[in-house]
């Protein structure tokens, strides 16, 4: 069980650099040519989670997952699965796999054992 909470964690870690790296994608596509300054400030609380970065507001549920981000929302299923979020739905089998998501064209993954061997 200790791996699996070692890859939620890892998870909500990566959640939160996505969310960093959409909003300066997001700022960069929008000023063109524009030198962007990516030098920021971080909050922490005391569970050591990203409470802000820069402007941008992080939000958490109970259980610890990143529910908000600036405007960015994103929720999880009763066994802390990232079911939604921004452009993305995520569904996964009763052994906890991601077996398809949704951003726009629905795509399927097929599995061999634990490993993904393929897309439909």
């Amino acid at each position: 069980m200790a791996a699996i909470g070692q890859v939620k964690s890892l998870v909500h870690c990566c959640l939160i650099d996505l969310a960093i790296l959409l909003l300066d994608l997001a700022r960069k596509t929008t000023k063109k040519g524009a030198a962007i300054n990516v030098n920021r400030g971080y909050t922490a609380n005391g569970l050591n989670q990203y409470t802000a970065a820069g402007a941008v507001g992080f939000g958490y549920d109970g259980r610890g997952n990143l529910t908000t981000s600036g405007s960015s929302a994103y929720t999880y299923s009763k066994l802390n699965e990232l079911k939604t979020a921004p452009g993305v739905a995520i569904t996964y089998d009763p052994a906890g796999r991601m077996i398809q998501y949704d951003a726009g064209t629905s795509v399927r993954l097929l599995y061999t054992g634990g490993m993904i061997s393929g897309e439909l």
